[in-house]
């Protein structure tokens, strides 16, 4: 079988969105393998809906060994964070599948299985990912002084820093290791009581954006924003910087959890450690709030600004020609929260706005959403998050 991908680009935007042009697809007892390795751009995360009526599922990300069950019990893979959501149907159930990592290939497939609205993402970012290291290294105490750079990758020097506890402190080793357990890819940062320090000041612009992934096998962690005070206890629970927001989604592992972490502000430097504490990609975006036009080029959905949502935001979008168009709302569990438009718009630019609630002006928990535009021709999904 054939999979034909087609690309919707627009290189003013941060975020890129590829879309998989399929109808659904009834897999019964046989999987489908989506390669992406012939894609103009590296893939980092894949969302796509389905229906289970019955049976195991199969799932393999980059040729894993394939795993076989439930796809809501589904285990991550090396550097691949799963996410799977589900909501009740008559006769099983339908759910949405969220990959997170550098994804090479999708295996899916199940008995009573179908699919729909395979989406693959690119995270348009420069990324720290420690791969010009060597295997091995050391860093830290009795090697380097407090401060010292000792890596610099997409000009972003990397020095390391002294840790912090809750009462005195102390400058332990950072060391190259190799990813473990489903976490990481390739070469990872291995950090025992110490602090590794990012300097975004050098870059030429604004970075308004930064997330990495680590793993966490004991003891606290530390995390300073643009100079902040430090704060000393469990990532997941750390409150937000001044003037930054602090998102963190974690999933357990053998002997701990491991997750992603997102900062959204203006970030000029960043100070993060632990004690038995893994380190790996870490990006930093430029500005992805504003919204420009395409010049009718293609048809474009922007990224909502502001973003998060508090109040209110706008989901611009635009077309190449005229078409029906529906605007929509979702959960992670792909229930529909809200219609905002659907009806027939000719070729131009709008902007929509939401104010956060549901069909029935009910204002939503907090939480992250998917906005999804659907046209005659395709389907368009993006994120956004909403905070009160």
């Amino acid at each position: 079988m054939v999979v034909r991908f087609y690309e919707i680009i627009n290189p003013r935007y941060t975020r890129r969105l590829r879309l998989v042009c399929r109808p659904y697809q009834n897999d019964n007892n046989i999987n489908l393998r989506f390669d992406f390795t012939g894609l103009s751009y590296n893939v980092h995360e894949v969302i796509l809906e389905y229906v289970d009526f019955g049976g195991f599922e199969n799932l393999s990300v980059n040729d894993e060994p394939i795993y076989v069950g439930e796809l809501t019990a589904a285990p991550g893979f090396p550097g691949v964070l799963v996410n799977v959501t589900m909501d009740p149907v008559s006769g099983g159930h339908k759910g949405m599948l969220i990959l997170t990592g550098e994804i090479h290939s999708l295996t899916i497939g199940g008995q009573e299985f179908f699919l729909d609205n395979i989406c693959t993402y690119e995270a348009s970012a420069d990324c720290i990912d420690f791969e010009n290291l060597t295997l091995g290294d050391e860093f830290g105490d009795g090697i380097n002084p407090v401060g010292f750079v000792f890596y610099d990758e997409d000009d972003v020097p990397v020095s390391v820093e002294y840790f912090e506890w809750q009462s005195g402190g102390t400058y332990g080793t950072a060391s190259v290791d190799w990813t473990f357990d489903g976490f990481g890819f390739g070469k990872i940062m291995r950090l025992n009581n110490i602090n590794l320090g990012f300097d975004f000041t050098g870059l030429g612009f604004p970075v308004h954006e930064v997330t990495f992934e680590y793993a966490d096998l004991g003891g606290f962690e530390n995390l300073s924003v643009n100079g902040s005070a430090m704060y000393v206890g469990e990532l997941k629970t750390a409150p937000d910087p001044p003037g930054v927001q602090l998102i963190v989604n974690t999933s357990p592992m053998p002997g701990g959890e491991m997750g992603t972490a997102t900062l959204k502000g203006v970030i000029e430097s960043l100070m993060v450690g632990g004690q038995e504490f893994w380190l790996d990609h870490v990006c930093f975006y430029n500005q992805t709030g504003a919204y420009e036009s395409p010049g009718f080029s293609e048809t474009v959905l922007g990224q909502n600004y502001p973003n998060p949502v508090k109040n209110h935001t706008v989901i611009p979008f635009a077309l190449k020609k005229g078409s029906n168009v529906n605007l929509s709302i979702y959960n992670l569990l792909g229930q529909e929260i809200i219609v905002l438009c659907n009806e027939y718009y000719p070729a131009g630019d709008y902007e929509i706005q939401w104010n956060g609630s549901n069909n029935q002006d009910e204002c939503l928990p907090e939480g992250i959403y998917l906005y999804q535009l659907k046209t005659e021709n395709n389907t368009y999904i993006k994120k956004l998050q909403l905070i009160r």
